[in-house]
């Protein structure tokens, strides 16, 4: 029998769960592994991305057990719901017994055996404790990840070394209709990042929104010779004081040369303030956004005198059309009419840190180049929408 704080057994059991498969096509795939030996630790896989998170027992007691634990998500909500401040676990046979205060679960278990192995021994090609730079750029980067499952190349994020006309380190995210490019600096990193590496989206929906969080700095690895299935990716951190793993398989496939969609040059230019250019291109945007194709073309009319008018056609019968005006500065050049998809813009938005972007447009056909006019760093390309 071992003995734990309850908080301490809800964060690890969250946080080792998270890569449990949830359609249960593979009933142990829907279960953690819990491993005593000194330490707990539990453990999830869905064959594809594994975590791993960890409590210290105090004073290390109790006899080893090993055994894979089916219906965890529920365990938790019952332990939230009616635990006490402290939790025992006590094994017998297949069967674990979980008590907190009033609450007794007797829990029948699967063999630890069964639970599938997603990495073998392999060698370390790529490390370096990336701070949270290296988290946000991630979360800045995610929107534009595409949900084509075509183009699976595209539904993830590449992280790159750069290349010989743009040199530096950058996550970048694609999907075809948009490219977000931040770039981002490792200090004491082992190597050069392999090239092609591409961390697949449940792998960055899992890691991104807790460690962002948590504000944790990762430990960012990849390994090479992992099995048969080539490249593993792995983020090693501590979130709320817990040890927490997270590995995943890269994305087979060569990420396209997304450098030849960036704009090289344009005809005129200005600078928009990001909070009063979000807040209209989410009124003009928002009955689109319940529609499954997602599109809502936001008509962009930029005038000399300092504004910028931005103009959707709604499918409401209550509403034909809508408009909204915002200041704009710094405008060169003889502007022309063009036009997004608003919920782009919206999301692109978040690429940037800055109070202001930048909108450098060659013609109402030609992609977008969009930038924060303080910082040479991240920028955003938008392709175009017609509009009339």
């Amino acid at each position: 029998m071992i003995e734990l704080d309850t908080d301490e057994l809800l964060r690890v059991l969250c946080l080792g769960g998270i890569a449990s498969e949830r359609r249960a096509t593979v009933p142990v795939l829907g279960c953690v592994r819990l491993t005593f030996n000194g330490r707990l630790s539990v453990q999830s896989t869905n064959c594809d991305q594994a975590c791993v998170a960890t409590a210290e027992i105090s004073g290390g007691g109790g006899e080893p057990f090993d055994l894979c634990l089916p219906s965890h998500e529920e365990v938790r909500k019952a332990l939230r719901a009616a635990g006490g401040p402290t939790t025992m676990l006590s094994v017998e046979g297949q069967t674990l017994t979980i008590a907190s205060g009033s609450l007794n679960i007797r829990a029948n278990c699967l063999p630890a055996s069964e639970m599938p192995t997603l990495w073998e021994n392999g060698r370390e090609c790529f490390s370096v404790l990336a701070g949270p730079e290296f988290v946000s750029a991630l979360n800045r980067a995610r929107a534009a990840m595409s949900d084509d499952r075509m183009r699976y190349y595209l539904s993830g994020l590449h992280i790159s070394e750069g290349s010989t006309t743009r040199p530096g380190r950058r996550v970048v995210g694609c999907d075809g209709h948009r490219l977000h490019v931040i770039p981002i600096e490792f200090e004491n990193a082992t190597d050069a990042i392999p090239p092609n590496l591409i961390l697949p989206r449940a792998a960055i929906e899992m890691l991104v929104p807790r460690l962002t969080e948590a504000k944790a700095s990762p430990r960012f690895s990849v390994w090479k010779g992992v099995g048969k299935e080539g490249t593993l990716v792995s983020f090693t951190a501590h979130v709320d004081g817990t040890p927490w793993v997270v590995f995943s398989k890269g994305i087979d496939g060569a990420y396209p040369n997304y450098e030849t969609v960036i704009p090289v040059d344009h005809k005129f230019s200005f600078t928009v303030e990001a909070r009063a250019l979000r807040g209209a291109v989410l009124a003009l945007s928002a009955p689109f956004r319940k529609r499954k194709d997602g599109t809502a073309a936001v008509r962009f009319d930029v005038f000399k005198d300092g504004t910028a008018r931005l103009s959707a056609a709604w499918a409401s019968a209550a509403v034909g059309h809508a408009e909204a005006s915002i200041p704009i500065s710094g405008l060169t050049g003889e502007p022309s009419v063009f036009g997004f998809n608003g919920a782009y813009v919206a999301d692109m938005l978040t690429a940037f840190e800055g109070d202001a972007v930048e909108f450098l447009i060659t013609d109402g056909a030609s992609p977008a180049l969009v930038r924060d006019p303080e910082s040479a760093g991240p920028f955003v390309v938008l392709m175009p929408l017609r509009v009339g």
